[in-house]
């Protein structure tokens, strides 16, 4: 090992106040207005020495030493002696302070780099300040082996979300971020929850081989999204010569919901309104656009009322552009039927550009008015004791709703005795008193007739007494017929 050691002094003139600065010009200083550079040249390094020309009493000053490897060198010892009239603060690197000897050593230092120290002194007193910096350094030689090591690195990538029973692409790469070949590379990637491969397999392995350093291999999957919710696709890449590697990325399958609602009065009378409460809401995961909600009132409904809706007789069309999720939105529909009776149906559907659809409806029964007609005629009269005479009885529905449960009551006074009562039904004659049997159903626009036969058997003037009852009467009807016997 080779050894030397060189001396390299620093002057900087330190005037008293104001007095006129000394410059001391050595050999070998590179010289400025504000600094001086002193430059010596070893075999191994090059050093330089750079201090402020001049400095007051009391200032702090610094002081740079370059260290140049001219070889690759280890063991490089740097020391400078504090000149007289100074005082130490602070260096970087730190060195060792040993009473005015300020160390630092360098451990190693390769051909064509470049170390710097730096320390800040301040002046005490004035005058001229002198320092040497001795230098020690071994020139050595190195064998360098380089050691490498195979680094995967697996990277995957989800669709931003995967509609419900729909399909999404994972992009998986793996990648070799080391310095040699990742031998034999296996990627194994399990079927995440939530999706299903066209295999039906619960896990795909894909022999990728051996991959060059900065080389990688993509391998896309394609999974259907069979549960709506988070789905998180993992993949693990293994190699003979390299560490375990995993990547992640989760997505959602998403799912539109459109919530219908229709809620109505369950029964009206013909000619008055019905009003029906329609809602939407959007509770899937997207917003929906161009929803349009379509009300069919039913056949023999016409629609009264249905604010910003296009209406016909029949019908009323709404229109949302947006449906956020979350988002409700409720609408008025005023429908009559003037004429048509029974249950209608009265549906409501949603569609939108998404082709998320929705039914339902709100049942009405529109129910008419009953008006009956009671009418009783005699046929023969005047009559003569011991003829006959017949009481036709008819019942007619004038009115727009069944009539229900009628029943027809004849009775008659003593002079005039019942032999015989038919019809549409066959009366039952209890001495002066005949009973239809109950009708269930008389419907709009329709009649009943019913007959009596008699016999006069006493003179003078009766009168017939017939009682109509029925379900929809509030009250019986009862007409009277008056018949002259001689």
């Amino acid at each position: 090992m080779l050894r030397w050691q060189e001396r390299i002094y620093m002057k900087t003139v330190v005037p008293y106040g104001l007095l006129t600065l000394l410059l001391l010009t050595l050999p070998g200083w590179a010289d400025s207005e504000e600094v001086r550079t002193f430059t010596v040249v070893t075999p191994t390094v090059r050093l330089e020495k750079i201090v402020p020309a001049r400095t007051f009493v009391g200032d702090e000053f610094p002081v740079e030493i370059h260290v140049k490897g001219l070889v690759d060198a280890a063991d490089v010892v740097i020391q400078d002696v504090l000149p007289e009239g100074t005082s130490y603060l602070r260096s970087e690197p730190v060195g060792s302070l040993e009473g005015t000897s300020l160390n630092w050593t360098i451990r190693s230092i390769t051909a064509g780099e470049k170390q710097v120290i730096r320390f800040v002194l301040r002046a005490e007193r004035g005058g001229i300040l002198s320092a040497c910096t001795p230098m020690t350094a071994s020139r050595h030689c190195c064998a360098v082996t380089t050691v490498g090591r195979a680094q995967l690195v697996v990277h995957v990538t989800a669709p931003e979300s995967v509609p419900l029973n729909g399909h999404g692409l994972f992009e998986i790469e793996v990648q070799n971020r080391g310095t040699v070949t990742a031998k034999g590379v296996l990627l194994t990637n399990p079927i995440p929850l939530r999706f299903e491969h066209a295999s039906g397999f619960n896990s795909l392995d894909f022999q990728l081989g051996d991959i060059s350093p900065g080389d990688s291999r993509a391998v896309p999957v394609m999974l259907r999204g069979v549960a709506r919710g988070e789905g998180c696709d993992v993949a693990i890449a293994t190699a003979r010569n390299a560490k375990i590697a995993e990547g992640r990325a989760c997505t959602r399958i998403i799912e539109g919901i459109l919530k219908l609602s229709k809620v109505g009065p369950r029964s009206q009378r013909l000619g008055k309104h019905a009003s029906y409460a329609i809602q939407v809401t959007n509770t899937g995961d997207f917003t929906l656009t161009d929803v349009t909600i379509a009300d069919l009132v039913g056949e023999g409904v016409t629609v009264v009322q249905a604010k910003k809706a296009t209406t016909s007789d029949g019908f009323a069309v709404w229109t949302i552009p947006t449906l956020k999720t979350g988002e409700t939105r409720a609408f008025e529909l005023i429908a009559t039927s003037a004429e048509t009776t029974g249950l209608i149906e009265n549906a409501v559907s949603a569609t939108c550009t998404e082709q998320i659809n929705a039914t339902t409806s709100a049942p009405t029964v529109w129910q008419g008015y009953p008006g009956l007609l009671f009418e009783v005629v005699d046929t023969n009269d005047p009559v003569l004791i011991g003829d006959k005479t017949e009481y036709r009885i008819r019942v007619t529905n004038q009115g727009t709703a069944d009539g229900r449960n009628l029943r027809v009551v004849a009775e008659f006074p003593a002079a005039i005795s019942p032999v015989e009562a038919s019809g549409d039904a066959v009366g039952d004659i209890q001495g002066r008193r005949v009973e239809f049997p109950a009708i269930d159903t008389l419907e709009p626009k329709r009649y009943l007739e019913f007959v009596v036969k008699a016999v006069a058997v006493d003179s003078g003037e009766v009168r017939a007494r017939f009682t109509l009852i029925s379900d929809v009467l509030e009250n019986p009807v009862i007409e009277e017929e008056a018949t002259r016997i001689y």
